[in-house]
């Protein structure tokens, strides 16, 4: 089962049918998938693991049922978000009753890593074959698909993930793993900037900015920073620094550039007028251009649940995002209730999937990604996760026997 799991993810992420379309008229995806679930119906012990997020996402789901189905606006608009939500859906509920110990939780993360660099390499390849597109005054590097190939799209699939390298890089398994980890990361970091992404840019820092502060050495780390960002800026192509400058200097880019980081408060603002209009389930999934009349995407996460999911959406995010710091919370108070267990890969996901968020939101504040895949699948990690770790500390051993005399305590970072 895990591996079938494994495949779909690459399915999922590489979307190998949106470019090599006569996959596409076979369904793959689809027929793949109804595969997948009868071989789960006839898979035994497997067991629905408990955990506040359940409650949260199937909150999220009847709030986006309840906005759609309610919308002002032609039931098309939403149709393809509902669709995809119930395609992400079943995944996460295949996942979470399949994975059972931390060997499958890491065997379906390195399945998300190779994927993913299935994914990265072959739009790479693209690129320099000449497949790019040209927006804002500047050639820009998308995906090979057609779902997430734009190129703000496309960097967040990246730069989503990255926090689920830690795990990997603070518990390797073998001696190769942290080299193999720097290329893959060398491999994200170029192809985000030929794409050229503004948000994705400060995604990066900001990134790296909370794994510093969360360091024991991070008054060193900052020094380092602040002495070596200047001299790699230095070393970017000139039509890349002038790409980041156009953030704080309006004179560095094509005014369309200017305008497309200027429109992410105004959208806001038209967001926060429709939610005024429309308080309760708002203009419904996706139906934000046409009820803004601006032909474009709210580009803001707050803008986008408020405006089409009103109030009973931004209640869902909101009870979303404190399932997860409550998970993140619970672990590491299972992890000082038994200072003898080592801060091994379960911890590390389970704080990793807290990051993860945090980066959404984040780069939220560029983008609608409120009904993207990753809020499922980083909900999944991080519940099995904490589910081993529950059970470790349910066993009448765990309970009972303290740390070897000679044995080191392992620091466990503060919440």
């Amino acid at each position: 089962m895990p591996w079938l799991l494994a495949g779909y993810v690459w399915l999922y992420l590489h979307r190998p049918f949106e470019y090599w379309t006569f996959l596409g008229t076979l369904q793959i995806e689809r027929v793949y998938m109804i595969f997948t679930i009868i071989v789960w119906m006839v898979t035994p012990g497997k067991r629905l693991p408990s955990n506040r997020l359940h409650l949260a996402f199937v909150y999220f789901t009847v709030a986006l049922f309840t906005c759609w189905v309610t919308s002002p606006y032609p039931q098309e608009l939403g149709e393809k978000m509902w669709e995809d939500h119930c395609k992400v859906a079943v995944f996460y509920v295949l996942m979470v009753t399949s994975i059972r110990d931390e060997a499958g939780l890491r065997r379906m993360l390195l399945a998300y890593f190779v994927a993913l660099f299935l994914y990265q390499s072959h739009s790479l390849l693209e690129f320099i074959c000449g497949r790019y597109e040209f927006r804002q005054g500047t050639v820009r590097m998308k995906g090979v698909d057609t779902t997430f190939g734009d190129p703000n799209t496309f960097t967040a699939t990246i730069l989503h993930a990255m926090p689920f390298l830690l795990p990997f890089w603070f518990v390797p398994k073998k001696k190769n793993e942290r080299p193999a980890i720097v290329c893959y990361v060398l491999l994200g970091l170029l192809c985000i900037l030929l794409s050229r992404s503004r948000r994705a840019f400060l995604g990066i820092l900001f990134m790296t900015l909370f794994l510093i502060l969360r360091s024991k050495r991070r008054w060193s780390l900052l020094l380092l920073a602040m002495l070596f960002s200047p001299l790699a800026f230095c070393f970017l192509p000139d039509s890349i620094q002038d790409r980041i400058l156009t953030l704080v200097d309006s004179s560095y880019g094509p005014q369309i550039a200017i305008a497309s980081r200027d429109s992410r408060l105004k959208f806001f603002m038209i967001g926060m007028q429709l939610f005024n209009e429309h308080p309760l389930t708002g203009v419904g999934p996706a139906a934000f251009a046409l009820a803004a009349g601006t032909g474009l995407q709210s580009h803001n996460l707050y803008a986008q649940t408020a405006a089409e999911m009103g109030s009973f959406g931004v209640s869902a995010l909101v009870f979303i995002v404190f399932c997860f710091w409550l998970n993140s919370r619970e672990i590491a108070r299972l992890y000082r209730q038994h200072p003898w267990w080592e801060q091994d890969f379960v911890y590390h996901v389970a704080r990793s999937a807290w990051l993860a968020v945090v980066l959404l939101l984040f780069m939220g504040a560029g983008g609608h990604n409120l009904y993207r895949y990753n809020w499922l699948w980083f909900g999944a990690f991080q519940i099995l996760a904490l589910q081993i770790a529950r059970r470790r500390a349910a066993e009448p051993a765990a309970a009972l026997a303290g740390p070897e005399p000679w044995a080191p305590r392992q620091p466990v970072y503060a919440t």
